[in-house]
């Protein structure tokens, strides 16, 4: 009956989550007899997750009055003119948002390299021998991008003009109301790169 010796080393490397140094495995077998097995093992495992969650709120409130005052000329022998002035409302809002979530993506060519280089090496062995070596690398990266933007502008504006009376004079001027203007410019430019 033919004696069989079997040697086996086995090496498991295991990398955290989202980072750590490139390691690598190594086994080794040397000097084994004859009609033996020997059996080196690598096996590299490493996962990489990262979560992006962005989440942006603009809220713009913007009420705005303005009234102009009344201009009255009345119960004179002669009356000059009677003019209001002018109302007016001038709004101007600018938000910029940017997101970029591709830096993680990005990130899974340095993380595949931190699986490292596995090695194995079988010498020195006995006739009849049966040697194997086997590595096997497994790499899983997953990228979650998640963005939340909630836009919500509210302006409201009221601009009058005030009344002009020129009224029970002997002689009357003119009676001139002012103007009454809005203005309202809102930009809100969002970008999201994901």
């Amino acid at each position: 009956m033919k004696k069989l010796l079997q040697v086996a080393a086995v090496v498991v490397l295991g990398a955290g989550l989202a980072g750590g140094a490139a390691s690598a495995a190594t086994g080794m077998i040397d000097g084994t007899g004859p009609d033996s097995s020997q059996v080196v093992s690598n096996a590299s495992n490493t996962e990489h997750e990262y979560n992006n969650d962005v989440s942006g709120d603009f809220t713009n409130n913007n009420p705005q009055t303005a009234l102009s005052g009344d201009a009255t000329a009345d119960d004179s022998n002669t009356a000059g003119d009677a003019t209001s002035g002018t109302a007016t409302n001038d709004s101007t809002l600018s938000a910029n948002l940017t997101v970029d979530q591709s830096a993680a993506a990005g990130g899974s060519g340095a993380a595949a390299d931190e699986s490292g280089d596995n090695s194995g090496t079988i010498s020195n062995t006995g006739p009849n021998s049966d040697s194997t070596v086997t590595n096997s690398t497994s790499h899983v990266l997953t990228v979650n991008n998640s963005a939340d933007l909630y836009v919500e502008n509210n302006n409201s504006q009221e601009a009058v003009s005030g009344v002009s009376v020129v009224s029970g004079n002997t002689t009357g001027g003119s009676a001139t109301s002012g103007n009454a203007a809005n203005t309202s410019n809102t930009t809100f430019t969002l970008n999201v790169t994901q």
